[in-house]
């Protein structure tokens, strides 16, 4: 699931969460890169599981 925004149900608000599968995310940084600035879309797309790097 992917995380939403968290929503009010009858008793209290309920707040979804996803679990990376093999716990890390499909990335091709440099090893010398102290961070990568993402999109909202291109984090959206890397929670869904898109490879942003495949050539």
């Amino acid at each position: 699931m992917k995380p939403l925004r968290p929503t009010y149900q009858r008793n209290g608000f309920c707040l979804w969460l996803k679990r990376l599968e093999a716990e890390r995310f499909k990335t091709k940084p440099d090893a010398g890169d102290e961070a990568i600035e993402l999109t909202v879309d291109e984090l959206n797309w890397l929670l869904d599981g898109i490879d942003l790097w495949r050539t």
